[in-house]
């Protein structure tokens, strides 16, 4: 007999990753009990602050809604490292999202609160603590986000995805689940009939596949590198990029514009962000040109896939770098500077990871979504 779905509040955001484990935990609640139960028993609280200098909406705002359940966006303030005037006026955000918490848990009254990291959880963490309310945390990284390290004493559970990632957190709350991957991941097949011909015209011309992500906020020195040198990639690749929606850059309107220009839509396609189509996307692709958000590259592992990696090398405790050498040493990888490589550095380790094939060693545990939930509802 199937345990009865709790009121839970899945909260969560600031980054693809943070969403995505949200996203596979829904779909595999919607297969197992219905898409009304999970509607009735489910709520997603995201956050409504984007990036640094970005005035567009969060990737909260554009990917919670099409998860198909009751969500709030609350407001909220990021805690960085880094000390300089922006940072201190995020902080100071971080007030107004502990109002915003405590009126959407006395609203729903859930019976948990799980949360994916990213600024938005922490209110909800320590509100629902306050409040009475169970929490469990998964914690996706190799070390940890500070938002989970402060988080955790609250929590009374704490998922991790890496056995190196349990000494950041109380011995006694920590479980080893590993992530798990949204359905979309394993898709060899898309409703994208556009994207689907711009593959088959490239298979025909016996062009190999080379798809670009900074993740799913964008990477817009990444972008900036492709831009420069496209004429050079598509001698040789027909391009599938995930530009990212970041309106301070407009690299998303800059590039659809240079495709127009110059008449390359048979050689470049081109989106801000990518959902049901991804499977199909990595299962075209020969080559993945990325920055390592450990979520992408957990996905990248699972499929097998090679990977060129550009860490953003300025991210506190250096995140990027540690998931990039974790790829590196267990997988298909290989891992470029950032600003400090040239395109024929670049094309090198394209054509070194392409001739490398690499068997799929059991280095780390993918979760499954069943795992995770029992682990959420029998605190």
């Amino acid at each position: 007999m199937k345990r009865e779905i709790p009121k839970v509040v899945f909260t969560g955001g600031g980054s693809g990753g943070h969403l995505s484990i949200m996203k596979a935990l829904l779909d595999y609640l919607s297969d197992e009990y219905g898409k009304d139960e999970v509607k009735e028993k489910i709520h997603v609280v995201g956050g409504r602050v984007g990036m640094i200098g970005d005035s567009g909406k969060s990737i909260d705002e554009r990917i919670i809604p099409s998860f198909g359940v009751p969500y709030t966006l609350i407001r909220g303030g990021k805690f960085h490292r880094a000390l300089r005037f922006t940072t201190i006026k995020l902080f100071f955000g971080v007030i107004p999202g502990f109002i915003d918490s405590f009126a959407v848990l006395k609203k729903h009254s859930p019976d948990i609160v799980f949360a994916t990291g990213g600024y938005v959880t922490l209110p909800m963490i320590i509100i629902a603590k306050l409040l009475g309310i169970r929490v469990v945390i998964h914690e996706q990284t190799h070390t940890a986000g500070l938002t989970n390290k402060i988080g955790a004493r609250f929590a009374d559970k704490v998922l991790t995805t890496f056995p190196e990632s349990k000494r950041y957190f109380p011995e006694k709350k920590v479980k080893l689940t590993g992530n798990i991957i949204r359905a979309e991941v394993f898709a060899k097949k898309t409703k994208n009939q556009e994207l689907t011909s711009f593959v088959k015209f490239a298979k025909n011309q016996n062009k190999s596949i080379m798809y670009v992500t900074g993740g799913s906020l964008g990477a817009h020195k990444i972008n900036e590198f492709i831009l420069r040198n496209i004429d050079a990639i598509v001698e040789n690749f027909r391009v599938i990029w995930q530009i990212g929606g970041n309106k301070y850059h407009n690299d998303y309107q800059k590039i659809l514009d240079l495709i127009k220009t110059n008449n390359l839509h048979k050689n470049i396609f081109v989106a801000e962000y990518f959902t049901e189509e991804l499977g199909y996307i990595l299962d075209s692709s020969n080559v993945v040109v990325c920055r390592p958000g450990i979520n992408t590259l957990y996905e990248l592992a699972a499929l097998n896939k090679s990977a060129v990696m550009i860490p953003l090398w300025v991210t506190s405790a250096s995140d990027q770098e540690t998931n990039a050498l974790w790829f590196k040493s267990n997988f298909n990888g290989e891992i470029l500077k950032e600003g400090e490589f040239s395109y024929k550095e670049f094309q090198s380790a394209v054509e070194k990871v392409m001739k490398k094939q690499v068997a799929n060693p059991a280095t780390f545990k993918v979760g499954s979504s069943l795992e995770v939930w029992e682990e959420i509802v029998s605190i």
